[in-house]
């Protein structure tokens, strides 16, 4: 990775461009983030041999996995499998399985068995089959709450209507509709009068022009058919003799199904089946909202997978410091005191004391663990070195405590990416333990 000299004065940009040319150069800055259109995603899946439709319950009674469950052998095997990731080697026809024939040539399709990694990109897919049923993508659910209002849209998706004597359907307190004209019409109302509702809402909150226009410039994403099912291999479900144990979210997907079934029941909508269809259209709603509320406390809380699980362990040639104020740096420098970068460079000044000094590594170890307890000249000496003659100076990763957030971003994407040096102010100085 390239580093900036000590003598240029690029801006910002052209620092990343310089450091990380293979991500901020002119033709690499093309990462998007975007709503998805689930409706086209199903079709793209079932025409690439991609995504399959479930509707079978995820075991059967002898508790094996159904072929279009949403614990699918089509996603992988799993350790309660009698054979779990032999699939993982394999030649490409499928024939040959198993590590035992790695680096075999198989006879039918003449390709070697090799390992072949799970594929996370296979999804399964409910499917609701009449085109007038649809629910809300939960993204975009949450654009629609933002901009209507958090108490108003539910209100308006779960229909409060009851039918009267006459076959008709009355609201029970029309009183509410002084406030909120389209309090409790349903899912498939919802649907239709959405352009409606938008101006409505326009003419309320003219500050949330940005809002509309993003909702109206993704309007065809709004409404799916189609609700998305991630692989299994990240859904652990654990079998005993007696019971399951379940994920929460596959409760809620196990749940969401029998929504699903529901739905499919249902060939039209009459006046008989209004409240029915509206009822498990709404339920349905709730459900993949929820489903999508796990999803992301996985991806970014505290308690969630990535910061209590993957980062939640010791990081090793860290250290913890006060950041204060000097204006004497620029913005891609930091000045750092003796510990720490005695224990981010530990590896460095560990093979250079046993380098210059011609002793071994338990030697040079126990030097730098003395020069934790008391100021050592011979290290400090062998730090200006490596100040001195690494290419381009020396570097570290910035990141404010508590917060993992700016940590995850710097691991990810090193875009806290921070360039530091010892001034010659501070080399002359005894530095501070």
């Amino acid at each position: 990775m390239k580093i900036i000299e000590e003598n240029m004065t690029a801006s910002d940009i052209d620092l990343l461009q310089l450091l990380l040319p293979e991500y901020y150069g002119p033709d690499q800055v093309s990462l998007r983030l975007k709503e998805l259109d689930w409706d086209e995603e199903f079709e793209k899946d079932m025409l690439t041999g991609k995504g399959f439709i479930a509707f079978e319950k995820p075991f059967d009674r002898d508790k094996n996995k159904n072929l279009y469950g949403i614990h699918s052998p089509k996603f992988g095997t799993s350790f309660e499998d009698e054979n779990g990731f032999a699939e993982r080697y394999r030649c490409k026809c499928g024939k040959m399985i198993g590590k035992i024939y790695e680096g075999e040539t198989c006879h039918d399709c003449g390709t070697k068995v090799q390992f072949v990694d799970t594929d996370l990109k296979i999804f399964a897919w409910y499917h609701i089959e009449n085109p007038e049923f649809k629910i809300i993508q939960p993204s975009m659910y949450k654009k629609l709450e933002a901009f209507i209002g958090k108490n108003y849209l539910p209100d308006m998706i779960e229909f409060k209507y009851e039918m009267d004597l006459n076959g008709y359907y009355q609201l029970p307190d029309k009183t509410v509709l002084t406030k909120n004209p389209y309090y409790g019409i349903g899912m498939l109302e919802f649907r239709k009068k959405l352009p409606e509702i938008l101006e409505w809402s326009l003419k309320k909150k003219k500050n949330k022009q940005a809002l509309y226009d993003n909702i109206i410039e993704n309007y065809d994403k709004i409404f799916a058919s189609n609700i998305p099912i991630y692989s299994s291999v990240l859904r652990q479900v654990f079998l005993t003799d007696e019971d399951y144990s379940y994920t929460k979210i596959d409760k809620k997907y196990n749940s969401l199904m029998a929504n699903i079934t529901m739905l499919n029941k249902q060939k039209e909508i009459t006046v008989g089946t209004t409240k029915t269809i509206n009822l498990s259209l709404y339920k349905a709603q709730r459900k993949i909202n929820m489903i999508y509320s796990f999803i992301f406390k996985i991806i970014n809380q505290k308690e969630g997978h990535i910061r209590e699980n993957i980062l939640g362990g010791r990081i090793n040639f860290s250290a913890r410091n006060v950041i204060i104020p000097d204006t004497t740096l620029r913005a891609n420098e930091v000045r750092l005191p003796y510990l720490t970068f005695l224990e981010l460079y530990k590896p460095e000044i560990i093979n250079m004391l046993m380098r210059m000094e011609g002793i071994g590594l338990t030697g040079a170890v126990n030097k730098w663990s003395q020069a934790q307890m008391e100021f050592s000249p011979g290290v400090y000496e062998v730090m200006h070195y490596i100040l001195k003659h690494t290419k381009y100076g020396c570097q570290c990763i910035i990141n404010r405590n508590p917060e993992v957030t700016g940590y995850i971003a710097a691991m990810l994407y090193r875009i806290f990416l921070n360039c530091w040096k010892l001034s010659q102010r501070q080399s002359a100085a005894k530095p501070s333990i």
